[in-house]
């Protein structure tokens, strides 16, 4: 169940998947989880020239074993809500992986 509201926050276009995901700046661990309706990154980075949003694009990376030149954010640079776009050649497979690698729990 939970997978299948994941999964509405993200999008799957011709070779890409676009993910909206709330970022929580200054946190004590870097996680990302699934809570309260929305996917949220906790990061230790401050929100400061861009740390925090490097934090997410290497976490991604690293999450999902792709390189970070294939993952941009398109909005929110300077927001807490971002819209990030996955370059891939499998959208699908990426989705799937995502909301199966995001853990479930409360913000």
């Amino acid at each position: 169940m939970e997978q299948k509201k994941i999964k509405g926050y993200m999008k799957e276009g011709n070779g890409f998947v676009e993910i909206t995901v709330y970022v929580r700046p200054r946190s004590h661990q870097t996680k990302l989880i699934f809570g309260s309706d929305e996917i949220v990154f906790y990061t230790k980075e401050p929100p400061e020239n861009g740390r925090a949003n490097n934090s997410l694009v290497k976490y991604l990376s690293k999450l999902l074993g792709i390189n970070q030149s294939n993952i941009e954010i398109i909005r929110g640079l300077k927001d807490r809500v971002k819209i990030l776009r996955i370059h891939t050649a499998e959208p699908g497979e990426i989705e799937e992986k995502l909301a199966s690698l995001i853990e479930v729990g409360e913000k």
